[in-house]
């Protein structure tokens, strides 16, 4: 019985004592061996890309100043549009979704795109910006001086724009270009909110210095007081820059004269204050148009049906109501809403204009050889790709956008454009022979 005992407190003792030495080796430091981590993935990038164009030809500008920001005018980057007027940014740090793409070129004016950005998926759609070349009236200014006018585009009562040079400006008889804008052809002011572009007046080329001050006259788009002054500004390293001269107004109230000793691209800043509301790109319905085209080089053009409805009301009249061409070419300059001139409140029919150009080789994902042709999953087979576009409807709303010339007139403006956008396109391939289509 004592050795059963003893037995089993041996037991107990060895089993006791193996336990503590496990458990001391198990808290024993020794040279640690470093895991190597799994490997992070790299961020993926969140470009911006698209092109600009000229509007009538569709062809790319390369050249074109193109410039990014935020919706309150904050600027995120400045770049050169490239080959074929194509242009990237990536804006992977800049966690905004809503951006405001402009472009400028030379002998043309200058617009912008607003363009979502989809943060949660890292998905940017390509920006594409038609530009309208300046249509200018050729000029000749000699060393004995003279008078030249162009026609006006957005003022009342048909006054022109005037350039008057003096005897001795130039040393020798020298060719320019003279045209008026509109003010959605050109950048917005950075205060646009708070001051608008009242007439803006294009001389070319820049960069002429004139020996003698060279009165400028530009066309206004309501009739102001005698003796008015309006700031002149001009268009400096793609910037409205003030020069500290101000335009007069004359005794008919339709025209400001300033004095200017240079070329380049000028404008009038008056008292109109923009307020109101505009929301843009509101879907209204889900339904869908759905174009598909065969065509292997140039551009294709689409043409829908669109709408505009609005009212406009005026109130506190001193003086009388701005042009509805100025009007809504000044809410396009700062909304980039798709306003359509306009003969007065109502609703006008428009037309929603897309121009496409191939992509070719570029833009299909799919193609087996260098030139675009082929189908890289049907290696051994012929066959033709062509591209299905997808159109949206929807609307853009403006509610209660006020244009406010305080002491002078209001004008208040609400309304509906009922538009079009491209939503989607897709790669078609028809095999040659076999009459088989397949979407990608």
């Amino acid at each position: 019985m004592k050795s059963k005992k003893t037995s089993f407190w041996a037991l107990l003792f060895f089993a006791v004592t193996f336990l503590a030495m496990v458990g001391c080796e198990s808290t024993e430091t020794g040279p640690v061996v470093n895991r190597a981590n799994p490997p992070v993935a790299a961020a993926q990038a969140l470009i911006l890309s698209g092109d600009v164009i000229d509007a009538a030809s569709n062809s790319g500008l390369t050249g074109a100043t193109v410039k990014i920001l935020k919706t309150d005018g904050t600027l995120i980057t400045s770049l050169v549009s490239g080959t074929s007027g194509k242009f990237s940014y990536d804006i992977s740090n800049v966690n905004e979704e809503n951006l405001k793409v402009t472009a400028t070129a030379s002998g043309y004016g200058s617009t912008f795109a607003l363009t979502k950005v989809d943060l949660t998926n890292k998905i940017t759609k390509a920006v594409s910006i038609p530009l309208d070349k300046i249509q200018s009236t050729q000029v000749t200014v000699t060393s004995s001086g003279g008078s030249s006018t162009t026609s006006s585009t957005e003022s009342k009562g048909g006054y022109s724009v005037t350039l008057s040079v003096p005897s001795g400006a130039v040393s020798q008889s020298t060719s320019m270009q003279l045209a008026q804008l509109p003010v959605n052809n050109v950048d917005a002011l950075q205060n646009a909110s708070s001051n608008a572009i009242a007439s803006v007046v294009n001389l070319q080329p820049d960069g002429i210095s004139f020996a003698k001050e060279v009165k400028l006259t530009f066309p206004l788009p309501y009739k102001m007081n005698t003796n008015d002054q309006l700031p002149l500004y001009k268009y400096v390293n793609s910037t409205w820059q003030t020069t500290g001269i101000y335009a007069i107004v004359d005794n008919t109230g339709y025209l400001a004269s300033a004095e200017i000793t240079s070329t380049g691209e000028y404008s009038l800043v008056d008292n109109t204050k923009i307020a109101g509301t505009v929301e843009s790109v509101l879907k209204t319905k889900e339904i869908t148009e759905e174009r598909s085209y065969s065509f292997s080089s140039g551009t294709l053009s689409v043409e829908l049906p669109a709408t505009m409805t609005f009212t406009r009301t005026s109130q506190n009249v001193i003086t009388e109501v701005p042009t509805d061409e100025w009007i809504f070419n000044t809410l396009a300059q700062l909304y980039g809403m798709n306003f359509m001139l306009a003969s007065g409140p109502g609703s006008i029919p428009q037309t929603a204009k897309f121009q496409i150009a191939w992509p070719g080789a570029e833009g299909n994902p799919y193609k087996q050889n260098s030139d675009g042709s082929g189908n890289i999953n049907r290696p051994d087979e012929s066959g033709d790709w062509s591209l299905k576009i997808v159109f949206e409807s929807y609307s853009e709303t403006f509610a209660n956008v006020t244009l406010d010339n305080s002491g002078y007139w209001q004008v208040t403006v609400n309304g509906t454009v009922s538009n079009w956008r491209e939503k989607d396109r897709v790669w078609v391939w028809t095999a040659h022979n076999q009459g088989g289509v397949f979407e990608y």
